[in-house]
């Protein structure tokens, strides 16, 4: 007896225990369900809501007709303890639901009708929970079985890795990636197995996601550790998707997140301070941004980067979705320590029909480091639609595309100042 107790424990798990298919914004969830006659399978008003309009599907046993509708209906006629608004609340009024969706009553003493606040009712011979929506699905053939897969997709259900990169002052430094699994509905999900999708997934009803900017630059291997271990593997990819799983048992509670180690990412990372401006007459100066190259081994899901550098928290970064091998730049804010100073002189002005089509400056710039450390600093002046390096002094001078670039490395307190003639031209 106590084995057959066991082995209906079992058959009952799996027969109501979940697939999630998760997505960044949304998740599809798959439940296979095998039964006779009709198919009937209910939502809760709270995850209803929450479902994509038109995403509710079946595969299996062909059907003729899928049905869904409200269930409050069911609520017509139910009687009610209404509590009556009054200083103490300590009235009550015996009542019948007339319309549920909008929650008009009819006093049974008096006859009047009112409406409630839903939450003010108490429920004598229909449980509150009976409201939300139910699925039908209707099979040509009534008294043969049916099997399939019923699944929907959700925007309550959602997941996001995270990524920790703590550095310290020598070569040693660690990184770690964690997935954050977040269930924003109140009911609660048997999860079989899980299915996290990383990448860029169009819907019918989706808002077109804004690209971040970025560029391609070097990067400088170092050694790196990562203290986490995790059951995610990686599946497969598929036109930029890539699916990642893990097969544990779990139940997924109402309004929680799960957080648990991801898969490991070797990335190598180069620091260095960068500033921009622009090539122009008059005096300009400006503080440097600190500035980080993360270029992952294998494809790295978007997510929040954290940096920590001797236990001290230096920022957050939102990453978007960064291939295998390639160099993503990370702005951490600025270091008011490291500063320039640009004095711009225009030499020359060649104008056609009244319209500037070439200048030619001559450019004085200052770097300054003012930390009780070495560092290197790049400073990227714009200049137009073609910039023309006459001649410098500055050593690492050099034209990047639009951009007259200077690279410094200083030392402590270590000020370096050099000259620089380029030419604009605008046509």
């Amino acid at each position: 007896m106590f084995f057959f107790y066991i082995t209906l424990i079992c058959v009952f798990k799996q027969l109501f225990a979940i697939d999630l298919f998760i997505y960044n914004s949304f998740t599809e969830l798959r439940e296979n369900k095998h039964g006779q006659g009709t198919l009937t399978y209910s939502f809760k008003n709270d995850a209803y809501v929450n479902i994509i309009s038109g995403s509710i599907s079946w595969i299996g046993t062909p059907f003729i007709r899928q049905e869904l509708f409200s269930t409050s209906s069911s609520l017509k006629g139910a009687k009610v303890i209404v509590k009556e608004s009054s200083a103490c609340g300590c009235t009550t009024i015996k009542a019948t639901i007339i319309d549920p969706t909008s929650m008009l009553l009819q006093n049974e003493d008096t006859q009047s009708y009112f409406y409630t606040d839903p939450y003010s009712i108490q429920y004598v011979s229909t449980p509150l929970n009976d409201n939300g929506y139910q699925l039908k699905i209707i099979f040509s053939n009534k008294n043969e079985a049916y099997s399939g897969t019923l699944s929907y997709l959700t925007t309550g259900i959602t997941w996001a890795p995270n990524y920790d990169l703590f550095l310290t002052d020598g070569a040693k430094w660690t990184f770690d990636a964690y997935v954050n699994i977040k269930n924003a509905q109140q009911g609660q999900y048997n999860v079989n197995n899980t299915y996290l999708i990383g990448g860029n997934v169009q819907l019918a009803s989706s808002i077109p996601l804004v690209s971040i900017f970025t560029a391609p630059l070097m990067k400088t291997a170092m050694d790196s550790s990562s203290q986490s271990s995790s059951n995610v593997q990686l599946d497969t990819e598929q036109q930029g998707l890539y699916s990642y799983s893990f097969h544990n048992d779990y139940t997924l509670q109402g309004l929680s997140t799960i957080r648990m180690p991801f898969v490991n990412i070797h990335p190598t990372y180069k620091f260095y301070y960068e500033a921009s401006s622009s090539i122009e007459t008059g005096q300009y100066q400006g503080v440097f941004m600190r500035m980080y190259d993360l270029t992952p081994d294998s494809f790295m899901p978007a997510g929040v980067l954290t940096i920590r550098q001797n236990g001290t928290l230096l920022g957050q970064a939102n990453l978007p979705d960064i291939p295998s091998n390639y160099t993503q730049t990370i702005s951490l804010g600025q270091n008011n320590d490291i500063r320039y100073v640009v004095n711009g002189n225009m030499t020359s002005s060649i104008l056609s029909n009244n319209i500037v089509t070439m200048q030619t400056f001559y450019l004085i710039i200052s770097i300054t480091n003012y930390q009780d450390k070495a560092i290197q600093a790049k400073l990227q002046l714009y200049g137009a639609i073609q910039t023309i390096l006459n001649s410098s002094t500055c050593q690492s001078a050099m034209i990047n595309g639009n951009y007259l670039i200077i690279v410094a490395n200083l030392a402590s307190g270590q000020k370096q100042q050099c000259t620089a003639k380029v030419t604009l031209k605008y046509t």
